[in-house]
């Protein structure tokens, strides 16, 4: 996953998110766009069997089976739930739900930080600009 931020009285808020699943690319942002393989799409989408895009109550929901849940508020507010099986098997801002919040805020490098920005600035997709989602 990949969160687009800006910064509002020096937070980091997030703008849009990008989900990468084995199904395609899932782009999100705070106007309510759903991108889905490069294709602007209208709410619900069902991109696979599994694998859904939704609202309800102005949140943004993307759902993978019963594994991984996202929802994306329009408020930036992004609220990542996962099945156990998952726990150690995740990175980045999302943490690695292994139960211990301590270690949650890990760099690519492996170092552990206290500040959710530099975790967003350095997981951040390079490649990815904002015009390309």
């Amino acid at each position: 996953m990949v969160v687009s931020v800006f910064r509002e009285g020096g937070l980091a808020v997030p703008d849009s998110i990008s989900v990468f699943f084995n199904e395609g690319l899932i782009h999100v942002n705070k106007k309510k766009e759903i991108w889905v393989r490069g294709h602007q799409k209208q709410l619900p989408v069902k991109v696979s069997g599994t694998l859904s895009v939704s609202e309800s109550q102005g949140t943004i929901m993307i759902a993978q089976g019963s594994r991984i849940k996202i929802l994306f508020s329009l408020s930036g507010e992004v609220t990542v739930t996962v099945s156990e099986s998952l726990a150690n098997k995740l990175c980045a801002p999302c943490g690695n739900f292994n139960g211990d919040i301590s270690d949650d805020l890990r760099l690519p490098s492996g170092q552990v930080v206290g500040n959710i920005t530099d975790v967003f600035e350095t997981w951040r997709a390079r490649d990815l600009s904002r015009s390309d989602v």
